[in-house]
This record gives structure tokens, C-alpha cells and sequence, in this order.
């Protein structure tokens, strides 16, 4: 039985130069004459091992000053996504950069470490950061944790060359992530498990876009119908409301529109239009939740003109009224 840990919670603090100085195992550099009493960056911060293996750290802060930092890395896969900010990072002889501004798409980046690698950490200055890394260490990355986070044995390759594997996140994704920076569980001591069950569908999501297959499995799909799926898929994500036809949709895919029907029948069991529509309802539900639109607002975000269709589509998918997730005056 694993011990009673305190339950995860974000912390505000500020993080003094003196404090980076002092890490264990870490070298610290900044091209600014700082002292050691100065704040390199304050903020909300969390790194907590949710239990043996799969570890969260995610950051919401402001970095005062340019600096640099090197350590090591441990092995495992990293799961990373950059709400706001900037990074550069070595991780051994790979280079790799992390930014997010304004309302661009979301992405997701991916990498494997097969064993420790020394990782240099740049930023360039004051900005604010946000963002989240759900790391996996190898053992953890069994058989046993891949089946329990429900994916096929097919999707349980991880390349040996896999270096930075980038995809535009689907809302599913968005909406796990969106409840890991604002988590609601019904009672404060489940908020340990509750983090815990969003990392693993995130470490699940993640190595599914990895395969270029749906959570699901591939349907007995080969490697360049996977891929057409894949672009159609990200092609959809990027804006639902512009995908107006399958024509536009296969072009992108690189595939005709009956082939595109046919790999959407096989792997998803629906058409096209099937897709499209729950991807917008997803996205009107995340706005909904997080209380970005209002219920017209978030009717037109699904394509629909009229707000009573709208609740319709929506109670059928979700078993609930949109007006039910609005925020309670």
C-alpha cells in the first residue's frame, strides 16, 4: 500500500538566485550581474511524484531575469506542453525549443531518453511561463502500465529514435490539461488520485499520437493510412469550423475523399462529418467548462445557428443541458 502522501498542491513562491545555487547537482549561469538574494522567478510551482515512476511538474510563474541552467535528465518519456513562454533545451547532442504565445494552437512535444542525459535549460529573459511535463520512467513504461492505460499492443512501440515528436493537440487533450492546472475533485484528499488518473490518460494520449493511431487501436490500418489519419485528424483539430468539407479534408490527408471515409469508418466507426462534429462539440463543452462562452456562444463554436439544435447535439453526446456546466452566481 502506498503511504499517505500529502496531497498535491501548488505552492506560491519565488525562487531566489541563491536557491538555484544551492540544487544539488545542478549548474547554475546568467548573463545578468545578479546576488543571491535576488528572485529569478515567482509564481505557483508543483513537482510531485504521483507515484513510483510517473512524476508532474507543471509551473505557473514569472521569470524575472535571463539565465541558464544544466543537470541530468533521468530516463523515460517526457510529455510536455507550453502554454505560454519560451525555452531552449539540450538534452545530450539534441536541441530543442518550446513556445507558446497569444491564441495559437496548442502543440504537444514528446521525447525519449533510453538512459540519463545531461540537459541545458535556456531562457532569455522575463516573460511568464506556463507549463506542464508528465514524465514516465522506462520501468514504469511496462506492458502491465501501457495496458492499464488502455492501449493495444500495437501501440506500446516507443522507437529507439524518437527525438522530438510534435502534434497540434486535439481538445480531449486540451481539456486534461485545462483539469490538471484547475482540478475539481469532489473532496481535497482525492486530489492526488484525480492528477494521477489525468497524467495517465495524458502518458496514454500522448503515446497514441506518438503511433499515429486513436486511443483504440489501428483498426489493422497500414503505416501510410495511419499517417493520412493522422493529418486529417490534425487538420480537423486546428479549426473544426473550417473544415466545411471531406474534399478539403482529404487534400490535406493526401488521400481521396472515399478513402478518407472508408479509414475514418474503420478506425473510428463514423464518417468524417462524424468526426468533425464531435471535435466541435468538444470544443464548445472545454469552453463551456472553463467558462469562456456562454451556451449561444458556444452553439455557434459547433457550427450551429440555432441554440436549441445546439442543447440537442449536446445532451445526446454529453447525457446533460449546456447550461449545466455554466458557472452557478
Amino acid at each position: 500500500m502506498r503511504s499517505a502522501d500529502p496531497q498535491p498542491q501548488p505552492t506560491e513562491s519565488a525562487l531566489r538566485v541563491g536557491d538555484m545555487l544551492g540544487r544539488a547537482g545542478v549548474e547554475f549561469d546568467s548573463p545578468a550581474d545578479l546576488s543571491d538574494d535576488q528572485t529569478l522567478m515567482c509564481g505557483a510551482f508543483l513537482n510531485h511524484e504521483l507515484r513510483p515512476g510517473l512524476t508532474l511538474h507543471l509551473s505557473d510563474a514569472v521569470e524575472q531575469h535571463p539565465f541558464a541552467v544544466t543537470s541530468m535528465l533521468g530516463e523515460g518519456l517526457n510529455c510536455v506542453f507550453f502554454l505560454d513562454g519560451a525555452v531552449d533545451l539540450h538534452i545530450g547532442s539534441r536541441a530543442l525549443s518550446f513556445r507558446h504565445e497569444g491564441h495559437a494552437p496548442l502543440t504537444g512535444a514528446a521525447f525519449i531518453c533510453r538512459e540519463p542525459e545531461r540537459f541545458h535549460r535556456v531562457s532569455r529573459g522575463r516573460q511568464r511561463l506556463r507549463h506542464l511535463v508528465i514524465s514516465a520512467d522506462l520501468p514504469w513504461l511496462s506492458e502491465e502500465a501501457l495496458a492499464a492505460a488502455g492501449l493495444s499492443a500495437g501501440e506500446r512501440r516507443l522507437g529507439d529514435d524518437l527525438v522530438d515528436h510534435r502534434w497540434l493537440l486535439p481538445p480531449r487533450m486540451l481539456g486534461l490539461i485545462a483539469e490538471v492546472f484547475a482540478p475539481a475533485p469532489p473532496l481535497p484528499t482525492l486530489r492526488g488520485l484525480y492528477l494521477e488518473s489525468r497524467a495517465v490518460e495524458i502518458v496514454a494520449e500522448t503515446i497514441a499520437a506518438i503511433s499515429a493511431v486513436p486511443a483504440g487501436g489501428s483498426a489493422g490500418l497500414n503505416r501510410r493510412e495511419l499517417a493520412q489519419l493522422a493529418r486529417a485528424r490534425a487538420f480537423v483539430a486546428e479549426d473544426p469550423l473550417a473544415a466545411t468539407s471531406v474534399a478539403a479534408i482529404a487534400r490535406a490527408a493526401g488521400t481521396s475523399p472515399g478513402n478518407l471515409q472508408r479509414l475514418f469508418r474503420l478506425a473510428e466507426g463514423m464518417s468524417v462529418f462524424d468526426h468533425v462534429r464531435k471535435e466541435r462539440l468538444e470544443r464548445a463543452h472545454a469552453a463551456l467548462r472553463e467558462g469562456r462562452a456562454t451556451v449561444q456562444q458556444a452553439a455557434a463554436m459547433a457550427g450551429y445557428s440555432s441554440a436549441a439544435n445546439f442543447a440537442t447535439g449536446f445532451r445526446r453526446r454529453y447525457g446533460h443541458a449546456p447550461g449545466e456546466l455554466l458557472p452557478r452566481r
